[in-house]
């Protein structure tokens, strides 16, 4: 791929997932993991839509998650996102040890506002988004932060000590229908979890290279 006539490997690439790629969801035809990985989506209330030419997931206060995915510690979260509830909770991509662990670490939005959590200590805001548009959000974690990033542009950092792996993960909504029944409504394309830590370099390099889809 070549940005600014310099030929450059992106990675992570969001077309092209490696070894540190645990689920994929281009969110194109259907629910399932294109990673290779075997991590598809239970769904509830969701279904595959074209918006502005755009194939994707279409929300009405409905969830999508996998029980059964291995999250190291470090993670990388990423998705694109249209026209999210701007009430609640809703939460964009999720990952979690369990119920009542409370070892979680999700990008959610809250009237609008993007933010990045671990739900346990620390919580982090990035902005708000502006509606009738895309937009690319990005949560990087390691041992020691947490960032956050919104079309390509870091917004946000915490410092940050959880350092639980997690077995769940989900793409709009918490799946327990007993807790935290915030779903969500809104559109949502390309969605990626990784056990890597981007980089501010991958993350502009990825919406760079990708916004064009989105018509910006």
């Amino acid at each position: 791929m070549r940005v600014n006539g310099v030929e450059k490997q992106v990675r992570p690439s969001g077309w092209k997932p490696w070894v540190n790629t645990i689920a994929y969801y281009p969110l194109k035809s259907d629910f399932n993991d294109a990673s290779g990985n075997g991590n598809n989506l239970t769904v509830s209330d969701a279904s595959i839509t074209t918006l502005w030419g755009i194939a994707c997931a279409s929300y009405s206060n409905g969830r999508a998650y996998n029980s059964s995915a291995s999250v190291w510690t470090k993670r990388t979260l990423s998705a694109w996102v249209y026209n999210i509830t701007t009430s609640g909770d809703p939460v964009v991509i999720w990952t979690w040890a369990n119920q009542t662990s409370y070892y979680w670490m999700f990008i959610s939005l809250t009237s609008g506002t993007v933010q990045i959590s671990d739900f346990h200590a620390v919580w982090k805001s990035g902005g708000s988004l502006t509606q009738n548009t895309w937009h690319h959000i990005v949560g990087v974690v390691d041992n020691t932060s947490m960032k956050l990033y919104v079309d390509g542009v870091l917004k946000g950092s915490t410092t940050h000590n959880r350092t639980d792996t997690s077995t769940w993960i989900s793409v709009w909504g918490k799946p327990f229908t007993d807790q935290y029944n915030n779903n969500c409504t809104g559109y949502i394309s390309e969605a990626i979890i990784e056990n890597a830590v981007w980089s501010d370099t991958d993350v502009s390099d990825y919406y760079n290279l990708t916004k064009s889809n989105y018509w910006l």
